[in-house]
């Protein structure tokens, strides 16, 4: 038996456990919540526990609230239920994500804020940033009288569904066997369940890790983390009719082992994966492949990569003040050209931690966006912050090794201390790297 509460619900449970008799003001108090928020909390709760459990929740006039039943037996059930938190705003976010995508119809404001307990104006603050990050996509979040939808197509509602597994899954840490780390990284909150059975992600990760062994392939963390949520959401859709759209352009060819990944996929899930859906498995694969882990760097000729040689002159024209090494560009046009065919079919990739790098390597951040301006006209694509990040890291890496012979400076300045310190700054913004 699963047993799904929230944390509020969970304390009232509690509460009613170790007390005969209690009010909504105790509760109250207890929680540091209005009367108001415990009824409809009660109400819920009443709901699940007499319908999954033989007791009663009990609300007389002048007597309070009461469990009536066996309590022992719900203290025997306790450590199998599952708690769901709702409790920031991300939380919330990410809550009325899973909401709009689980509906084809609309949903009213109100009733997302009775749901998590909050006020309308905390919903409708909710509501607005999940329309930026909608719109951020090229989607949108339509509003009239019936309420609130997702206005998206099958690709676009993939990307999202994308964003939020992404946002459960949380950190990995290094493992000879990643789905051993499945079942510790992923928590689904009860919407998210509903648009992805956990045990096809599961299963998912156990044949990727098959993969790895059989082809031997070396992924990331992070490669393994952004396939496993690709083909989980991908196989669901497709056994439920819901396919991506043929766009133009003629087939491509898929990688030997895409093509040996796929039969796996196959076999084990019993049905056909159509070949539009292949080469977006084949986008992953490619960009695996072309990993440094395997790649010996010193090894790699950048001409047989298909990017290599306008992304190589690239990175040297918009660096060349810095005299790039060629650990940097080798790893930059290797990360690149992935990258390039990944946003020309619209495959973006999460990165958890973009809002800490964008903090801590300015410079690195600045040199990225300023050279991926260049890439993307030239290729016809949009990098957003979480992809300038990744490109961050490399830049970074190497201002860490870069240190050039630097030159002594006197500033003197006729207007006055303030006019000098502007310059100083100003200076350092500019070519910190090459004075002291």
């Amino acid at each position: 038996m699963s047993i799904k509460l929230d944390d509020r619900q969970m304390r009232i449970l509690n509460f009613l456990l170790e007390n005969d008799h209690t009010t909504y003001q105790e509760l109250a108090e207890q929680l540091q919540v209005s009367t108001k928020t415990i009824s409809k909390a009660n109400a819920n709760l009443k709901t699940v526990v007499e319908k999954e459990i033989n007791l009663q929740i009990v609300v007389q006039p002048k007597k309070g609230v009461s469990l009536v039943g066996d309590k022992e037996d719900l203290r025997k059930l306790l450590p199998d239920f599952e708690i769901t938190k709702v409790d920031t705003s991300e939380d919330r976010i990410t809550y009325v994500f899973a909401k709009l995508l689980n509906t084809t119809g609309s949903l009213k404001i109100q009733d997302l804020a009775d749901e998590l307990f909050v006020s309308r104006s905390t919903m409708e603050s909710t509501i607005k940033e999940v329309k930026k990050r909608v719109m951020k996509h090229g989607m949108a979040v339509i509003s009239d009288r019936n309420g609130l939808k997702i206005n998206a197509g099958e690709k676009g509602k993939r990307k999202l569904m994308s964003e939020v597994l992404n946002y459960y899954w949380g950190g990995f840490t290094a493992s000879s066997n990643k789905s051993d780390l499945l079942d510790l990284n992923i928590n689904l909150l009860g919407e998210t369940n509903n648009f992805l059975d956990k045990e096809i992600l599961k299963k998912v990760a156990m044949i990727l890790n098959r993969f790895m062994e059989e082809t031997q392939l070396q992924f990331t963390d992070y490669e393994f983390q952004t396939l496993a949520i690709h083909l989980a959401i991908a196989l669901e859709r497709i056994d439920s009719n819901n396919f991506l759209l043929q766009e133009g352009g003629t087939e491509k060819e898929i990688l030997e082992n895409t093509s040996y990944l796929i039969d796996m996929l196959e076999q084990a899930f019993h049905f056909n994966i159509p070949k539009y859906e292949q080469e977006y498995i084949d986008i992953h694969i490619s960009a695996i492949e072309k990993n440094a882990m395997n790649h010996n760097l010193s090894e790699t000729t950048l001409p047989n990569l298909d990017l290599g040689e306008q992304l190589k002159q690239l990175v040297l024209d918009e660096l060349n003040e810095f005299h790039a090494d060629a650990e940097l560009i080798n790893n930059l046009v290797l990360h690149l050209n992935a990258a390039v065919k990944r946003l020309r079919l619209g495959v973006n990739i999460h990165n958890p931690y973009t809002e800490k790098i964008k903090s801590s390597f300015k410079q690195a951040f600045f040199l990225s966006v300023n050279l991926l301006e260049k890439i993307e006209e030239q290729f016809l694509v949009r990098f957003d912050d979480d992809e300038i990040a990744y490109v961050t890291l490399h830049i970074q890496s190497f201002l860490d090794r870069y240190r050039p012979n630097k030159s002594e400076v006197l500033l003197v300045c006729s207007s006055g201390y303030g006019t000098s310190k502007l310059l100083e700054q100003r200076i350092n913004r500019t070519i910190r790297f090459f004075i002291h």
